[in-house]
């Protein structure tokens, strides 16, 4: 058993990301523990999202894995309460719920179905649960930019591969989008106001995007004054409506010493038919004609490359600056 453990621990810390971490806690419980079904949830702020989740099938006595959940909201959540709890349900079957606080804003929920309680279990669970926190605090900092606290663009490369799975191909189907954001005429604040001034907008504008987007949308900083908005699987228009009202809230904000502030936006859907660099290419072609179009407003590729009467007029778009 000891042997099983230590191989454990090396797995689990040769992760380097918090989704891949998360399977490898739960595949690593179902190996050593009579399992019959087990699940992690990562809480930020109010919205939950499942990260793995696995339950054993009869008679067959194997375990399916369920993927791609869909991130949910919660009006209110414990991220410091660290109290195991064992619960008795119908059936005989004993669950352990192991809250596991990062922060005062994030944590995550490991919970384990078994048939019977052990005080053994119970240390396994507890012990996996802290290598867990504590390597995911570690993965947590690699992942955020270290200004504004968003995701960084190594994270975003990592969680686009992974959000192929769920994209749809066709129009206005339900699609997984991006959206890339860059702030209007940042250079002359900088200028103007001096770094530290700019470095203070780009934090409140970090704060603006966690205020307005707090459901299941994840926030990027890519660089410099460019963010990035990846949204989970809906139709154009519900998209563009949440990107023009948060266009015209920063219109109408007040940043301090530099009072207005605007940003221009690319949007494009992710196929799963084109590569990375393709997707990205789209969303900066849509930004880019969204800046020759005046600035302050937001460009779908969708609707730009539709427009073109022949491949020639692509070339219009032969001057952007890719990634």
């Amino acid at each position: 058993m000891e042997d099983k453990i230590l191989h454990s621990v090396i797995e689990i810390t040769e992760q380097r990301n918090s989704t891949s971490l998360g399977h490898c806690l739960i595949a690593t419980l179902t190996e050593m523990l009579p399992i019959r079904q087990a699940s992690l949830t990562h809480f930020m702020g109010n919205t939950s999202l499942v990260i793995a989740h696995v339950m054993k099938q009869e008679p067959e006595d194997d375990y399916h894995w369920i993927y791609d959940q869909v991130g949910t909201q919660v009006y209110s959540h414990d991220h410091l309460n660290e109290q195991i709890s064992i619960v008795e349900e119908q059936g005989g079957e004993y669950v352990w719920s192991c809250p596991i606080s990062i922060s005062d804003s994030s944590s995550a929920l490991l919970k384990v179905s078994m048939d019977k309680p052990n005080k053994q279990y119970e240390l396994l669970i507890d012990g996996f649960a802290q290598i867990y926190r504590n390597y995911l605090v570690v993965l947590h900092e690699s992942e955020r930019d270290k200004l504004t606290g968003l995701l960084n663009r190594r994270t975003l490369e990592e969680r686009l591969s992974h959000c192929f799975g769920e994209s749809l191909d066709g129009g206005d189907a339900l699609n997984v989008w991006i959206a890339i954001i860059d702030l209007d005429h940042f250079k002359a604040v900088n200028d103007k106001f001096g770094h530290m001034i700019g470095d203070e907008v780009l934090l409140i504008f970090a704060q603006q995007l966690r205020n307005f987007f707090c459901d299941q949308e994840q926030l990027f900083r890519f660089g410099g004054e460019e963010f990035v908005i990846m949204f989970p699987p809906q139709e154009k228009y519900q998209v563009l409506r949440s990107l023009e009202a948060f266009r015209q809230l920063i219109e109408q904000y007040r940043f301090p010493q530099v009072n207005q502030l605007t940003f221009s936006c690319g949007l494009c859907a992710i196929s799963r038919s084109q590569y990375l660099p393709t997707i990205l290419d789209h969303a900066d072609k849509a930004l880019y004609f969204a800046k020759e179009s005046g600035r302050n407003q937001v460009k779908c590729y969708e609707d730009m490359s539709s427009t073109l009467r022949n491949p020639n007029e692509d070339d219009l778009f032969d001057d952007v600056e890719l990634f």
